[in-house]
């Protein structure tokens, strides 16, 4: 059976883990492609888009419209997620934000690292003042990059997510093992790509050497590190949509 992982309506014929409302699906390989369609609501709202990036810019320095990559269409069969994501701008993702995601005819769709402590907490890393998602608490994680598209515009997921790791939290992979499959967790109008890596230090020593990898770093993108145990949550803290269903899901 073929389902699409949608946070509006529930799952089923898969491996579902969590609730309806917040889904987590595991599955055990997905084949991700930039296809050739342009996102309709985006080009139907250039002047709007324009104009609001520049109030947004105004507030925010360090804006940059570099291109993104936003997720069209997608379906899950036999343990597997076909997607399809089409290039836009940063721009039209910040207008299609702030307008509260009108279009529901795609998702934020994007690599996320969950780096686990040797006891199993969850890294997180509170983005700093000037991002997105300033303030808000969220595994290493970001729009698929250029970088991450192979010459035959098939997407590198695991690759985004290594790069993800490295820029924001400076760790080694090669002090990490990565847990085969991945979970899909939808929230909203998200749709986390989730890959697990185990680190064999304990949760504190896991956080200092983030901490200090981040003192060594210019402009460093995140102010803190949070280790959160699946199994007491992060009570009231601020986090991105997605965290909290995932957090069930590991549980």
């Amino acid at each position: 059976m073929v389902v699409t992982l949608d946070a509006a309506r529930p799952v089923r014929g898969a491996v579902v883990r969590g609730i309806a409302a917040d889904p987590a699906v595991a599955v055990s390989s997905p084949r991700l492609v930039v296809g050739a369609r342009k996102w309709a609501y985006a080009e139907a709202h250039r002047p709007e888009i324009v104009a609001e990036f520049e109030r947004q810019r105004a507030l925010n320095s360090g804006y940059f419209n570099g291109l993104i990559q936003i997720l069209v269409d997608h379906s899950i069969a036999d343990g597997m997620l076909r997607a399809e994501f089409a290039t836009s701008d940063f721009a039209s993702f910040v207008y299609w934000r702030s307008k509260g995601h009108p279009d529901q005819t795609v998702r934020d769709g994007f690599g996320c690292a969950v780096v686990r402590s040797a006891e199993g907490h969850v890294l997180l890393g509170v983005q700093a003042g000037g991002n997105l998602n300033a303030g808000r608490a969220y595994c290493p994680s970001g729009f698929i990059d250029e970088a991450d598209i192979r010459a035959d515009r098939t997407i590198d997921i695991d690759g985004s997510t290594v790069r993800e790791i490295e820029e924001e939290t400076g760790l080694e992979m090669a002090a990490l093992r990565r847990v085969p499959g991945y979970l899909l967790v939808a929230a909203g109008s998200s749709i986390a790509i989730c890959v697990e890596y185990h680190s064999a230090m304990p949760a504190e020593a896991l956080r200092a050497t983030v901490l200090t990898n981040l003192a060594r770093q210019t402009e460093p993108e995140l102010r803190d590190i949070i280790m959160v145990d699946p199994n007491k949550g992060l009570g009231e803290r601020l986090t991105a949509p997605h965290v909290p269903p995932l957090l069930r899901a590991l549980i």
